[in-house]
Order: C-alpha cells, then structure tokens, then sequence
C-alpha cells in the first residue's frame, strides 16, 4: 500500500506505509505439527543459556558487547 504525501514544496512523494501483520500462533500452527513438540525442549534450552549467560549481562542497563 502508498500513500501520496506533498512535500514543503509542493512536489508529490510517493512512500509506502509500514506493514503490520498481527496474528496469533496459536491459531495458525495445527495440534499434530512438530513444532509443537520441539516447543518445549527449545524452550527449556533457552532458558538454561539465559541462566548460564546471565553473569556477561549488566544489571544496571548497560548495553552489553557483542564479541563477534
């Protein structure tokens, strides 16, 4: 979708408008599907990495460095 904007001199500018699509996953991904399963071991594996990474994260806000 565009939108016509007229620019301070008089001149069209042609810009898309942001797109936002909301939907919940819960409705879109079927009972049987295999993400369902490997739902809960990724998330007990995420939390056990947010445990063990916790002591390089600042407690005051800080951004943290990304070591790549």
């Amino acid at each position: 979708m565009s939108a016509t904007v007229i620019r301070h001199d008089g001149a069209a500018d042609e810009r898309l408008e942001p797109t936002v699509h909301l939907f919940n996953l819960e409705e879109r991904i079927p009972a049987g599907h295999l993400l369902r399963r490997i739902n809960p071991i990724v998330t007990r594996l995420l939390a056990d990495m947010r445990e063990k990474l916790a002591p390089f994260y600042s407690d005051i806000g800080r951004p943290s460095i990304d070591l790549k």
